[in-house]
């Protein structure tokens, strides 16, 4: 929504949300002034009071939920910025259709009244971020698909991507044993209070599939049920919005991109966590698993699978973290690029440069205070021809890294910050640390990150 990194705009994850220097331009409030009507639906992981609704952000119409814990009975929801009461279980109501159904009546309010003008939608779907849930007839489909284990899935998942022609350096490293979420216990007795806490004995660590025992393997299955049919609704819903398009004849003439913020999450929820008068996660083992009143996620193993073939998970700006499929669609403006496979490396900085593009704007900077965009215009690429970027700087929860020309660099508070080096063309999947054979470039980007971070930390003062 701002074309920078996070901590050029003062809005740092580590340091909270919403904390945003005064020079910071939102991508609607600058496509409102090139002529578009602006929309959003769903996720909006900025403080909802005070101002930040994503209406003070620029949208002309919007639909926020402010935390994504409650899908069937969120606390806090808000249309176009004023609150919306809390719906009852026998609403029916559900989180990511309400997403959909909201984005649907925009749009079609769109056609009827402002048909002359272009748009820009942003939807961002509460799933499958944890905690697991879903309706039971999403959930009643996947019954018995994941009892084969996450060892067995994710070497399905990596012969499949060898079929479909991914590269076949791209080799599939051992899950690593002792990663765990930084949310996840840490001891064998924080293990045993949480496992009291949710009535059942989860796996915290990754550890061989057939190491599990009989119970184990029935209730960890039953997770990768509920996630799947998150992702299935998803893609239904997301089906919804475009046939809505396709309906009013816009479909053809709109740039539609689809993405995930991260890879899959390790985390494992403690069960009683209190936000103002309510437990954001409570689990109940007696209700049905991805109920309102459970409070589930996929954890290591899972994650690992999920992430095939890359190492390790969110929160780690290791390609398990970092590396996110982008699904791009516009038949008008890429009539040849059906059905293609494009390797240019991007970043969601790279979205205001593109769009502001497109919408016949300059590519300056957001306002006259405001740093240059570090991102770059990607539609060339999508078109076959060649875009040059410098970097993309990596930053979160302590965790850091550089890609710079072939090379990556990386490290994680789990490693004792150790730096990392890897040679991105032969080696995606980052099996083969170049740090030692390689002490001049190391230090080089190493260089380059801390001048970097030093440069982002002063523009978003701090």
């Amino acid at each position: 929504m701002t074309g920078y990194y996070g901590p050029q705009t003062g809005s740092d994850p580590n340091r909270g949300h919403g904390n945003y220097v005064q020079w910071t331009v939102s991508l609607p409030n600058i496509l409102n002034e090139l002529g578009y009507r602006t929309y959003h639906s769903g996720k909006w992981h900025v403080q909802m009071t005070d101002g930040h609704s994503a209406n003070a952000a620029g949208f002309n119409r919007a639909y926020d939920f402010a935390q994504g814990y409650l899908f069937f009975t969120p606390h806090y929801h808000a249309l176009d910025g004023q609150m919306l009461p809390r719906p009852r279980k026998e609403d029916g109501y559900f989180m990511d259709i309400a997403i959909a159904d909201y984005m649907i009546d925009f749009l079609r309010q769109h056609d009827a009244e402002y048909s002359d003008q272009p748009f820009f939608a942003y939807l961002s779907f509460a799933g499958p971020h944890y905690p697991l849930k879903a309706p039971q007839s999403y959930i009643d489909k996947y019954a018995g698909v994941y009892d084969v284990g996450w060892d067995v899935i994710r070497k399905q998942r990596y012969e499949r991507l060898m079929e479909l022609g991914f590269p076949a350096n791209w080799k599939l490293p051992e899950p690593e044993v002792a990663v765990r979420s930084p949310h996840s216990p840490r001891t064998p007795q924080e293990e045993k209070i949480q496992n009291e806490k949710l009535g059942f004995e989860d796996v915290y660590a990754y550890q061989p599939w057939d190491t599990l025992t009989p119970r184990q393997k029935v209730e960890q299955a039953k997770k990768m049920e509920i996630h799947a049919a998150m992702v299935d609704l998803i893609d239904e819903q997301v089906g919804r919005v475009l046939s809505t398009l396709e309906e009013q004849g816009r479909l053809d003439n709109t740039l539609v991109i689809f993405l995930s913020d991260n890879g899959a999450d390790a985390t494992q929820l403690m069960p009683d966590v209190q936000m103002k008068d309510y437990l954001v996660y409570e689990h109940d083992n007696t209700a049905r698993w991805g109920s309102e009143m459970t409070s589930l996620a996929m954890g290591p193993g899972w994650a690992a699978a999920s992430n095939t073939p890359f190492r390790r998970h969110k929160i780690w700006v290791n390609e398990g973290g970092v590396a996110t499929p982008l699904i791009v669609s516009w038949p008008n403006g890429l009539p040849d690029q059906k059905n293609t496979f494009n390797d240019f490396l991007g970043h969601v900085v790279d979205f205001m440069p593109t769009f502001i593009e497109l919408a016949g704007g300059s590519l300056d900077r957001a306002s006259p205070e405001a740093p240059e965009f570090p991102g770059v215009n990607f539609l060339p690429a999508l078109k076959g021809e060649t875009v040059e970027r410098d970097f993309i700087y990596f930053k979160h929860d302590g965790n850091r890294a550089l890609i710079s020309g072939n090379y990556k660099l990386v490290s994680a508070k789990i490693d004792n910050n150790r730096w990392e080096l890897y040679d991105r063309t032969v080696d995606r999947t980052e099996m083969f640390d170049l740090s030692r054979e390689k002490p001049e470039l190391l230090r080089t980007m190493v260089r380059r990150w801390h001048d970097l971070d030093n440069v982002y930390k002063e523009q978003g003062g701090y």
